[in-house]
């Protein structure tokens, strides 16, 4: 709680606000999906750097505090901007190194919906991607249905659910 000028405010977390927020949304039937912060351009001093910050810890937190879908927007896209390159993610980025331009959007806004395939939230059979039609590879294992299989690959472990429905094909690093 904080007093100025006369005036009493309760200021919150952002985890709390993040919490309150996705509360309200559930408590109203709606289905929460809690996604990281996406990166400034990860190419910006001439090689590849990314690391999340604290506010994607942060994000992950509330969304496991309430019971919501957790997607690493931050880590889905940075994943991207590395596979495009130096040249053609800084193409994107046209006038600083936050904003992207329109194609840069969509490199950001695809890299949404692989993560969301890729947690196999409920919401991802309105999506009209599958995981393999969206560019890029799962980061994390997360069982979609009823029955599975797992295939080990090398560095990954990918996890084949069917059961009639969407099916998905998800892969954690470093299994």
């Amino acid at each position: 709680m904080e007093t100025c000028s006369g005036v009493t405010e309760t200021v919150l977390t952002f985890p709390a606000y993040l919490q309150n927020a996705g509360k309200a949304i559930m408590a109203k039937g709606g289905k929460v999906i809690m996604s990281s912060q996406t990166p400034n351009n990860p190419w910006e001093g001439g090689s590849f750097s990314y690391t999340g910050n604290r506010f994607v810890t942060y994000a992950e937190l509330a969304a496991s505090r309430i019971g919501a879908t957790y997607v690493d927007h931050g880590q889905y896209t940075a994943n991207r901007w590395q596979s495009l390159g130096l040249t053609t993610t800084n193409s994107y980025f046209p006038s600083d190194h936050t904003h992207t331009n329109a194609k840069g959007a969509d490199v950001v806004q695809a890299a949404f919906v692989k993560a969301v395939l890729c947690a196999c939230n409920p919401l991802a059979t309105y999506l009209k991607n599958t995981t393999s039609s969206v560019v890029g590879n799962c980061i994390v294992t997360v069982p979609c249905a009823s029955t599975s299989t797992t295939t080990t690959v090398p560095t990954t472990t990918t996890t084949t659910t069917s059961s009639g429905g969407s099916g998905c094909t998800v892969a954690k690093w470093g299994q």
